[in-house]
């Protein structure tokens, strides 16, 4: 994995300036640093879930900014805390995965289907994802 100049920003908040890294294969390694210092920002450029605004990353021999399926394949990602949208039901989440993955459109529908019942979820997909309120 290579980083040349990485910048990303959001609007005008400057997340991750300039990072320079190369992780050769065999090498562990970790993003240490205080909240806010880009660490998180950093991970999700490399893992194609945020674009590649400045600067050349690769991962595994592919482009980030060119290759980002390629990528997606090769990579598993598991966050601290699992992001799903609470705003969405879990049909819409599961589809937008869908989407992010590739799935093509004319297959999507039933292969969203086959994930919800496997998760034994097809009962409640239409529910909205995140906590209700009482009124």
């Amino acid at each position: 994995m290579v980083c040349r100049g990485l910048r990303h920003r959001f609007g005008d908040y400057v997340a991750v300036d300039g990072i320079d890294l190369r992780v050769t294969s065999g090498e562990v390694f970790g993003l240490l640093g205080p909240n806010g210092a880009g660490k998180t920002t950093t991970i999700r450029v490399l893992n194609t879930l945020l674009p590649v605004q400045e600067g050349v990353v690769t991962v595994l021999g592919h482009d980030v900014g060119r290759s980002a399926m390629a990528v997606r394949r090769l990579l598993g990602y598991v966050p601290q805390q699992l992001s799903i949208e609470a705003a969405l039901t879990g049909r819409e989440n599961v589809t937008w995965f869908a989407r992010l993955f590739d799935v093509p459109r004319r297959e999507r529908r039933a292969r969203v289907s086959d994930a919800l019942d496997a998760m034994g979820l097809s009962d409640t997909a239409d529910r909205l994802a995140g906590p209700t309120r009482a009124a």
